[in-house]
This record gives C-alpha cells, structure tokens and sequence, in this order.
C-alpha cells in the first residue's frame, strides 16, 4: 500500500524518485494551505535567481516519467496532474526548506517541521540511511586495517637493520655447540642466526678438519628426513 502522511491534519501520499522521498508544487501549496500556483510562482522566481541546483534540489521529470509515478502514488490523481502533459517539478528536502524559508507564520513552521520529521524522514528512508552509513563505517575499518598492515610492513622494512658479517668468535661459538652434539634448530635458536648459514658454516669446518666428517649414520638420518639439505650438509 501506499503510504500517507499527515502533515497538520492534511493528507499527503509519499512519493519517492530515484529513491529519494519528493515533493512536488502542488503538493506544498495544500500543506501550506495556500492558493493554487503559489508555491509555483515562488520557484520560479528562486529559480532565475539561481537559487536552486538541480539534481540536488529540484528534478524536472518529464510527462512519461512523473504520469506513471503520481499515477501509482498520489492519493489525488486530479490535483496533481491538473490536466496538463508537460514537465513537473520535483522537489527534494533542501528545494523544499529553500522554498519555504519565505514562508514565517506559525502554521508554516509547524509544516515545515513536520513534512521534515514525517514525510522527508521515512523510516525507510531512515533504514536505508542507516544501512550505508554501518556500510561505510565498515569498508573505512577495513581499509583502516590494510592502511595499517601495509604501514606495519613499511615501518618493518626501513627500521629492520642488515645483519653485519659474522665475526669469528660467532663462527666458533657455532662450531663449539656443533662439537657438543646440539643440533642445527638448538644452534640457531642459541645464536640468532639461520639454519642456512649455521649449515654452510658447519659445512665448511667439516671441509677445513675443525669438525669431524658427519658419521654414516647421522648422515642417513638426515637424509631420510631432509634430503634437500643433504648436499648443502655433507
């Protein structure tokens, strides 16, 4: 059903365009009370005087566009239409309050507040407010998130320090806990260095005799459960 809207015991039906809630002249005229035309001659005087912009405060619907629509919509199919096939005019709230703002008497500011509490207000309109606002606030926290990952990942890189060569007492250091038995993940949790680099280390003692050649049977081992590093380790 179509929804009415009493604004200050008169009767007015909702249209909406482009899902926005309108007004149209008309309309303002019987709200307000006024004579036919009123709100009509007010426009067009704002209007030259470039009050308005449209799209923003007004649309100017073409005859095929606004029949259907008031058609379906106005509770007075007549005194909307009034005979006539050429364009209307389609206020939105600002184009409304624009038109209005001449308008001082007391019936006119309890119209005013009402059409916008009541009729520009819908609770639809309301929801869907709503919806895109907790809908922005959500891509804002997601886009938050990345800005902050990519600002974590920035601060890491500029901040993280090349790692000097080795000196030599690092290099025995490895070689001492290689000679006590410790295995290569001891040694790098013991010194801070890289399973890569504490092999080749090893490696290279093995070749220069400060440690003995890997016994057949810890190679093997090794061999079953790493055989991509065994090259790097004999």
């Amino acid at each position: 059903m179509n929804e009415i809207v009493v604004i200050e015991k008169t009767k007015l039906q909702r249209i909406e365009y482009q899902g926005k809630p309108i007004i149209t002249l008309p309309m303002i005229d019987k709200a307000h009370g006024r004579p036919t035309n009123t709100a009509q001659r007010t426009f067009q005087k704002l209007k030259k005087e470039d009050r308005f912009v449209e799209g923003e405060d007004f649309y100017e619907v073409s005859y095929e566009e606004w029949s259907s629509l008031i058609i379906r919509n106005t509770y007075d199919q007549n005194s909307q239409k009034g005979g006539r096939r050429g364009s209307m005019i389609f206020l939105t709230m600002t184009g409304y309050l624009m038109l209005a703002k001449p308008l001082t008497d007391d019936r006119s500011w309890d119209v005013q507040r009402s059409l916008v509490n009541h009729y520009f207000s819908s609770e639809k309109a309301i929801a869907q407010y709503k919806e895109t606002i907790e809908i922005l606030q959500e891509k804002c926290i997601e886009a938050l998130d990345d800005a902050n990952a990519y600002k974590r990942l920035y601060i890491d890189k500029i901040t993280q320090k090349p790692r000097q060569p080795m000196k030599d007492y690092e290099r025995r250091q490895i070689i001492d806990l290689k000679c006590q038995g410790k295995t290569t993940s001891a040694i790098v949790k013991k010194t801070g260095w890289s399973g890569s680099t504490v092999n080749k280390v090893v490696r290279k003692a093995r070749e220069a005799g400060e440690l003995p050649p890997m016994p057949w049977s810890e190679k093997l081992k090794l061999i079953h459960l790493h055989p991509e590093f065994f090259q790097e380790v004999r």
